[in-house]
């Protein structure tokens, strides 16, 4: 669930754009560091259903599955050295991480997975 204060920074992507210009021009803006957590919070509050349907949807069963969260400074750091990117485009806020037994199990899944738009594989 989102804090409160987060909904009326989340309304329209230019919202989330400007949030992510303010932070890039200034990273120590309270204001700005709060409306890219809200972002940022607002993308991680629907991983969990996520995450369960990936697995229900992998050949393997032994498996970790983990998300993660890109952190605020790894988020100005990309928005400095990519300065015409809006925040809202920012694809790998979220990721995900899938540990197996091998390296057969792990192309096996990759496999799996790389027929959905989703999902972009990263080495």
């Amino acid at each position: 669930m989102l804090p409160n204060d987060c909904v009326d920074w989340l309304t329209t992507l230019g919202q989330v754009d400007r949030a992510g210009d303010d932070y890039r021009c200034d990273p120590t803006n309270y204001s700005a560091i709060r409306r890219v957590q809200c972002y940022r919070l607002f993308r991680l509050s629907y991983i969990d259903t996520f995450l369960d349907s990936v697995v229900q949807k992998l050949p393997i069963r032994n498996v970790y599955v983990a998300g993660r969260l890109k952190r605020l400074p790894t988020i100005v750091r990309k928005l400095s050295r990519q300065p015409n990117m809006h925040l809202s485009q920012m694809a790998d806020i979220l990721g995900m991480r899938v540990i197996c037994g091998s390296f057969a199990q792990a192309e096996e899944i990759a496999r799996s997975l790389s027929s959905s738009p989703w999902f972009k594989r990263e080495r």
